[in-house]
């Protein structure tokens, strides 16, 4: 999308389908007519909607009431962070609404560090993710990620990431023939 100079605006996990293919797909749930052009959800009320994680910028500017026309930020790094926030939710399997502090329209980084740091010693999760979780939810935007940025950050692992794959992919068709054995 960021090379196409879009942005998607509205990141959560209601948003993610799984095809056929086991592929993941992000889609738009609030597009009411073929063609329309999303809009960044977050600048209303309705951002305290379960689930809609808004980049620390774009919070803070709901606070201000700040007019979504005028706002300043980087839409590209929001949605970064918000993408962020959605992995970070699937990986501790909680909603994660708690890291918004509405009467100060702020994120309180130190819950976020809290939960990736529990993740961390539970050791479930790789800590290539982990670290590449706790970049995308940097609450500062001048040092979180773009997309393509993060991509060549990625790129590094890639490798290794699918050398433990097929390791996965062989010890679960092992563990299948032993069971029918």
């Amino acid at each position: 999308m960021e090379a196409h100079e879009e942005t998607h605006g509205d990141f959560s996990t209601k948003n993610i389908v799984v095809t056929e293919d086991k592929e993941y797909k992000l889609i738009d749930s609030r597009l009411l007519a073929a063609g329309a052009v999303p809009v960044h959800y977050a600048i209303t009320e309705d951002s305290k909607t379960e689930g809609r994680y808004i980049s620390p910028s774009i919070f803070a500017a709901l606070g201000r009431k700040e007019n979504k026309t005028r706002l300043q930020h980087n839409a590209v790094k929001s949605d970064v962070f918000s993408l962020g926030m959605t992995i970070l939710e699937a990986a501790t399997l909680q909603n994660l609404d708690h890291v918004y502090n509405w009467e100060k329209y702020e994120i309180e980084a130190e819950k976020i560090a809290d939960l990736l740091k529990e993740l961390t010693e539970q050791k479930r999760y790789s800590p290539i993710l982990l670290q590449t979780i706790e970049y995308m939810v940097n609450t500062n935007e001048e040092l979180r990620p773009n997309f393509q940025k993060l991509d060549s950050e990625l790129s590094k692992y890639r490798a290794d990431i699918k050398a433990r794959t097929l390791k996965v992919e062989v010890k679960s068709i092992f563990l299948v023939l032993n069971r029918q054995n």
